[in-house]
């Protein structure tokens, strides 16, 4: 395994000399960080994956095998059309059996729509705690979510 080398910055500008130490970190960091050594920044390749759900209607979409991604930020955007009077949702489900079943339904943005005001738009935004779950799956009538893994977790 890699050892992860601190590097400091101050030794990196114009001018300086680029020393064997410095050279071999070079070479070494970036092995040390995918192998996890200690010390080393933590990237998870999963964690960096944008998955962007389009849901139109009443359209589920679900996200199975999250099993390294710790937190997920999800941006969500609902409205409706001016002419439906009722209630447009975006909500999330989470499974711990990659998407056999889902628990209870969180919401995470709505919007009431009201002929009187016309065409109406929400936006919400939520990170969803993915520890122990593997797969989530989204609900809507009138919506789009963006999901995009922030934190993960050691393999």
């Amino acid at each position: 395994m890699a050892d992860w080398t601190e590097l400091d910055t101050n030794g990196l500008l114009p001018g300086e000399p680029l020393t064997s130490a410095k050279a071999l970190a070079f070479f070494e960091n970036p092995v040390a960080m995918a192998e996890g050594a200690v010390n080393a920044p933590k990237v998870v390749s999963e964690a960096l994956n944008l998955l962007q759900i389009r849901s139109l209607g009443s359209q589920n979409v679900t996200a199975l095998n999250l099993d390294r991604i710790a937190t997920l930020f999800v941006i969500g955007v609902v409205g409706g059309n001016g002419t439906d009077v009722g209630v447009s949702r975006l909500e999330y489900q989470l499974s711990s059996d990659n998407g056999s079943s889902f628990g209870l339904a969180t919401t995470i943005v709505f919007v009431s729509n009201d002929t009187t005001f016309g065409s109406e738009r929400n936006i919400g935004a939520v990170f969803v705690d993915m520890v122990g779950f593997n797969a989530i799956r989204f609900q809507t009538n009138s919506g789009l979510a963006i999901a995009i893994g922030v934190e993960g977790v050691s393999p």
